[in-house]
C-alpha cells in the first residue's frame, strides 16, 4: 500500500474539533451527576458511566484523566453556581456586617434547598482524604470563599490575609457547615431556627462591643 511522501497512515477517530469536545465533556459531567447522585460516587465506575453514554471506558479517558477528575469537575461547577447565585443579594445590603450576615443565609439556603449537591460536594463516598487535599489544593476552590474573608477583615478592620482573621472566618465557615450538616442528616431532631442560629454563629466572630 503506497503512502503519499511517507506519511504515516492516520490510526484511529479523528480529532474532535473543540466544540465538540466540549459538548462530549459536558454529556460526560451531566451523565456522570446523576449516577453520582443517585447511586454514590463510590459505586460508580468509569466502565458504568461508558455504558450510560454509549462509548468504551477508554474514550473516557480521552476527556478526563480519571473519574476524580470528573468528580472535582461538578464540584467546580456547583460551588461556581453557589457563589453567582448569593453573591448578587449583597448589593442590597450596606455595611460589612450586613453583608456577611446575608451572604452567610444565602450560603446555608442554598446547601438546604439543593441538598443533591450538598451530598454530592460534601458527602460523597469512595474518596480518600488525598482525593480531598488535591482538589483543594489543585482548584482555586479556596477563592471562591474570599468574600467571606474579606468582609470578616472589614469589619474587624484588619488585613484579610491576617492570622487573626483566617481564625475568625474559619470559625464561622466551621459553623455554617455545622447547621447544614445537622439539619440536612439529622432531620429528625428539633434544631433551633435556621436564621437564629446562622445571626448566632456570625455574632460569635464579630468584635465585643465597648
Amino acid at each position: 500500500m503506497s503512502e503519499n511522501s511517507g506519511e504515516k497512515r492516520k490510526r484511529g477517530r479523528p480529532r474532535l474539533d473543540p466544540k465538540r469536545q466540549e459538548e462530549m465533556r459536558k454529556r460526560i459531567t451531566d451523565q456522570a451527576s446523576k449516577l453520582f447522585k443517585s447511586e454514590g460516587y463510590g459505586a460508580v465506575s468509569m466502565r458504568r458511566l461508558g455504558k450510560e453514554l454509549g462509548v468504551t471506558p477508554m474514550t473516557l479517558y480521552t476527556y478526563f484523566p480519571s473519574k476524580l477528575s470528573i468528580l472535582s469537575k461538578l464540584w467546580n461547577e456547583i460551588l461556581d453556581e453557589v457563589f453567582e447565585k448569593i453573591t448578587p443579594e449583597l448589593k442590597s445590603q450596606s455595611g460589612a456586617r450586613a453583608k456577611l450576615e446575608t451572604l452567610s443565609s444565602a450560603y446555608v439556603s442554598y446547601w438546604l434547598e439543593n441538598r443533591e449537591n450538598y451530598h454530592l460536594v460534601f458527602m460523597s463516598s469512595g474518596l480518600s482524604r488525598e482525593d480531598v487535599e488535591s482538589f483543594m489544593t489543585e482548584s482555586n476552590t479556596s477563592n471562591k470563599f474570599e468574600i467571606f474573608f474579606q468582609l470578616v477583615a472589614e469589619i474587624w478592620r484588619e488585613d484579610p490575609t491576617g492570622e487573626m482573621i483566617k481564625l475568625k472566618t474559619d470559625q464561622l465557615l466551621c459553623a455554617l457547615h455545622g447547621i447544614m450538616h445537622c439539619i440536612i442528616t439529622i432531620p429528625g431532631y428539633g434544631w433551633s431556627d435556621t436564621d437564629k442560629l446562622i445571626a448566632s454563629s456570625v455574632a460569635a466572630v464579630l468584635p465585643i462591643p465597648e
